[in-house]
């Protein structure tokens, strides 16, 4: 892959999971070719779990050794109700890690037969884009649904004025209006009022 512009990774998030990656025009059929290879073949070895458990055991110390972090995820423990999902790991978790349950894991959330919504930005070529979709992400042509849309416009139409409140009283002010190419000053086009 040296030289090339092509990363595909697999991501489990809070709430979510899927697979990022960017590319080039010249690279798209390499990266939708790892991303193949992370839905139908992944590796899962021992000697790396290993290395990830050393790397974030060493992590984890520091985190304990900082009162504002530990503040932190005490805080963000009640928010969400203890939900595994939200929980800062501790060194027990990383304890009970087993490769092949990760890997059962994985399959479940990221194998071929899991359904899923694909979405490209970029300058792309539909002729291009539709043999690649066919081959490598199992989803046959007449399936597809491309809807390509190239983004001349800017998003916002106007100034958006709103005001977050944490407890009582307010405590930021925002207004964001329309990024334009040839906008005046980044003072103008975002200002943030504490």
């Amino acid at each position: 892959l040296a030289g090339t512009k092509a990363i595909s990774m697999p991501i489990v998030k809070n709430v979510s999971h899927g697979f990022s990656g960017f590319t080039t025009n010249e690279h798209l059929e390499m990266m939708l070719q790892l991303n193949y290879l992370q839905n139908h073949k992944p590796r899962f070895d021992q000697d790396v779990l290993i290395r990830q458990r050393e790397v974030h055991s060493e992590e984890i110390r520091n985190k304990l050794s900082d009162p504002q972090t530990i503040f932190a995820e005490k805080i963000q423990s009640l928010w969400w109700n203890e939900h595994p999902r939200y929980m800062p790991w501790t060194l027990e978790d990383l304890d009970q890690l087993d490769l092949k349950k990760s890997a059962q894991f994985y399959q479940l959330l990221m194998g071929p037969s899991v359904g899923r919504h694909y979405l490209f930005v970029g300058n792309l070529d539909k002729n291009q884009l539709y043999p690649l979709i066919e081959t490598y992400l199992d989803i046959p042509s007449e399936k597809a649904e491309l809807n390509i849309t190239k983004r001349e416009d800017p998003r916002l139409t106007e100034v958006v004025k709103d005001s977050l409140n944490l407890g009582s009283e307010p405590v930021g002010h925002y207004e964001m209006s329309t990024i334009l190419r040839m906008s005046p000053t980044l003072h103008d086009r975002l200002k943030i009022h504490v």
